[in-house]
């Protein structure tokens, strides 16, 4: 099964909003929301086998990591981003990053879209593989 999450941060309190077999609408309408204060992660899962992408930050930087079937961990880059860090917001807790580890909310949701259609054997260069 697909499911979709997404954290609702009160201050140190997290709702959550769950969506069983979402739409591609609804999980593109979960990246919009994240906003780096209240929505800070959005977490697509598939149960069988078990992998999932995970969207955080916002609203103009984005983190993308995941797990895959084989148990490989993956995490999207922006190879031609320039030198510099920024602090975001990821499921609620705040970190510096590099800006060649995140991405704008397109590629982010190009990401998605490729999770989605079953992520292909060959990643490309973008993407950071972890066995």
């Amino acid at each position: 099964m697909l499911t979709v999450g997404r954290d609702n941060w009160s201050g140190s309190i997290s709702g959550e909003w769950e969506r069983n077999e979402p739409s591609r609408e609804d999980i593109y309408d979960a990246v919009a929301a994240l906003d780096g204060q209240v929505r800070t992660e959005v977490s697509v899962n598939f149960d069988e086998p078990y992998q999932y992408l995970s969207v955080a930050g916002g609203p103009e930087h984005f983190l993308v990591t995941g797990e895959l079937a084989d148990e490989s961990v993956v995490s999207l880059t922006n190879p031609t981003a320039g030198p510099g860090q920024v602090e975001l917001v990821c499921g609620g807790q705040i970190a510096s990053f590099e800006l060649t580890q995140l991405v704008d909310i397109e590629t982010a949701r190009r990401a998605v879209d490729r999770f989605l259609d079953g992520f292909p054997s060959v990643l490309g260069p973008e993407w950071e593989v972890e066995q």
